[in-house]
């Protein structure tokens, strides 16, 4: 399993790159089911996402798929939080259950700062280590209101290219 860790510290804009790289999926034809549905093999074809607000729910923790013409199949679970423990219990179990049955190609999740306990956590849990640490996009926040709109006519589009890059290229392979 390739891991893509999107890290900052609380309010820099993890959740909402996490949606945007979950969007880029659906937007090339990724089929999503919310992982704590997942029991047993995965459909072949899973129900479309209804509206984009379907992914708020319930704590931000999916699994996408695609099925090639050849039959291959690439599964991708994303995940919002790594908050507390709990959340951190709830994806090592989602990632369980789904590898009882499926191989998971890609995790895409988020990961608090150097300064957080929880980044501790989610590093032990994963079985990371100097020598298999994944690719990790940090985040900063932006104080203070002054151009927020042009701020964000700039964040948005280049957090998008850095997403669609990202993806696309080795280790991840999602054209």
């Amino acid at each position: 399993m390739e891991i893509l860790l999107i890290g900052g510290s609380r309010n820099t804009g993890k959740s909402t790159f996490i949606y945007r790289a979950a969007y880029r999926l659906h937007a090339a034809n990724y089929s999503a089911i919310p992982a704590f549905l997942h029991i047993g093999p995965l459909p072949t074809l899973l129900p479309p996402l209804r509206l984009w607000a379907d992914l708020s729910i319930p704590d931000g923790c999916w699994l996408f798929t695609k099925v090639a013409p050849d039959g291959s199949k690439k599964n991708v679970l994303v995940n919002m939080a790594t908050d507390d423990q709990a959340c951190i219990d709830r994806l090592i179990q989602r990632i369980k259950a789904i590898e009882a049955t499926e191989k998971i190609d890609v995790l895409i999740t988020s990961i608090r700062s150097h300064f957080d306990g929880m980044r501790d956590l989610l590093i032990k849990e994963l079985k990371l280590n100097q020598d298999n640490f994944p690719l990790e996009i940090a985040l900063a926040t932006r104080h203070g209101s002054a151009g927020i709109n042009e701020w964000l006519d700039w964040y948005f589009p280049t957090t998008d290219r850095l997403i669609t890059h990202t993806l696309a290229n080795n280790p991840y392979l999602i054209p």
